[in-house]
């Protein structure tokens, strides 16, 4: 069946070197277009336009820096190809190239959305006729749970023309639709989608129907299917028709995975990955040698508003023209935001430790701890002390957990009282078991049962 495969949106993350604005563009010859606002993310937003037709749109110079305990390095901006761009021949190449010319440093591609176009699924089986045997249940989708559709509710019956799996925020979504229709309710905005699929051969006086997958910064590493091989994407892997192939395929084997619902003879659902798989596009294994993944989690960092906090209420702590009570409160709020949300990152300087440290035992008016040493010698007790010992000590575990809580209270109660949100209350003491001590206990007596097999 005829079906053409292309880039719909492409979007990456670059740095600039030096002063890319608005200004450095038309200075250069070319037509811009200036936003009158910016985004959440960058104070700056234009388009480069080439023969008066939307070419490059530019977001730059951002709220938030990491040298000011922000995200975003100096320089950081957002490049995304105009859509008309992305329809015509080697659209990565003309990004390139607009790349080195202009002086930006790529770092990788912050959303790709890649689509395939047809009349109808392989073997003529019927879109419309799919989509409400999907939404009747006889066909179930494997992967992604989250469901969106959108139609019309007539008298003759609901017709849907769009589905999407994911939501806004997924790493990944998939999406079937009218790509007629959505051109038709557009005014035919775009008249050289139009001429692609004629250049293809598709029967544009019919429905053309799009499967698009739309991937984010989060979901740009593949994994080699015969040499298990995890590398992450980069334009070269799109930059060719074969290769967008490849990863398109790659993730239509994987995202668009339907089967024919099944059940048991008492009626029991059959599990999915037994029940018939539908063919709706077919393809050789040939035409899918990447397993699309996501990213490698990494330990997660601090909020960027826990780091501007942080670093505002180091500033307000280290004035020596403020005044001492809020100096103070500053040590204090710094304190608890680290001991609650246990920070380890680098932006942390070890003053703001060694004030942690301090603040710590100055606001602590707890008795002094209680140490208790337990001693067992294997070999000498009894089944029914040893049960007794192991009792006592798992009631000493939720003894030291409850009191570091109510110690977390007292201390939130204490901040509370001192900025005047709650009244105080009395200190509750503090008990600390010796860990050590209890360690060597516990080790003793799991020796002891392995040795003994004491049924607890």
């Amino acid at each position: 069946m005829k079906r053409v495969i292309n880039i719909d949106w492409l979007e990456i993350f670059c740095i600039e070197r030096g002063e890319k604005d608005a200004d450095y563009f038309q200075r250069k010859g070319y037509k811009v277009k200036i936003r009158d606002y910016g985004t959440p993310q960058y104070r700056e937003m234009f388009t480069i336009y080439e023969n008066n037709l939307p070419f490059i749109e530019i977001r730059r110079n951002p709220y938030s820096l990491r040298k000011e305990g922000g995200i975003f390095e100096v320089g950081a901006c957002h490049v995304r190809l105009a859509n008309r761009v992305l329809y015509m021949t080697k659209p990565i190449n003309r990004l390139r190239q607009f790349l080195c010319a202009h002086g930006y440093e790529y770092k990788a591609i912050s959303r790709i959305d890649i689509c395939c176009d047809f009349n109808e699924f392989d073997e003529q089986q019927d879109v419309q006729k799919f989509i409400q045997q999907y939404m009747s249940g006889e066909v179930s989708k494997v992967n992604q749970s989250q469901l969106s559709a959108h139609g019309s509710d007539l008298w003759s019956g609901r017709h849907f023309n769009s589905l999407r799996w994911g939501t806004n925020r997924s790493p990944n979504s998939t999406k079937l639709y009218n790509k007629s229709q959505e051109l038709r309710e557009q005014g035919e905005k775009k008249p050289y989608i139009r001429e692609m699929w004629a250049d293809a051969g598709l029967d544009a006086q019919r429905d053309v129907w799009r499967i698009e997958f739309s991937l984010t910064s989060q979901f740009q590493t593949i994994e080699n299917k015969k040499t298990g091989e995890i590398v992450k994407k980069e334009l070269s892997d799109y930059d060719t028709p074969e290769r967008l192939m490849y990863q398109y395929f790659s993730l239509h084997a994987r995202y668009f995975d339907f089967r024919q619902v099944r059940y048991t003879s008492t009626g029991a659902l059959v599990r999915k990955y037994d029940c018939p798989k539908i063919a709706t596009l077919k393809y050789s294994p040939e035409d899918a040698p990447y397993i699309c993944k996501r990213n490698p989690t990494k330990e997660p960092s601090p909020t960027r508003t826990l780091k501007i906090l942080a670093n505002k209420l180091d500033e307000i702590r280290k004035d020596k023209h403020e005044q001492d009570v809020y100096r103070n409160a500053a040590d204090t709020l710094i304190s608890w935001f680290l001991f609650k949300h246990n920070t380890k990152y680098n932006q942390v300087k070890e003053e703001k430790l060694i004030a942690y440290r301090q603040t710590m035992e100055s606001i602590r008016k707890f008795d002094e701890p209680k140490k208790f040493v337990l001693t067992l010698e294997p070999r000498k007790i009894s089944i029914a002390e040893a049960q007794h010992e192991y009792k006592q000590y798992q009631e000493r575990q939720k003894f030291i957990k409850e009191q570091k809580e109510r110690e977390e209270r007292a201390t939130m109660l204490r901040l509370m009282s001192k900025f005047g949100i709650a009244k105080p209350e009395e200190p509750c003491l503090w008990e600390q078991i010796d860990a050590a001590s209890y360690q060597q206990y516990c080790r003793e007596v799991d020796e002891y049962i392995r040795e003994y097999g004491i049924p607890f």
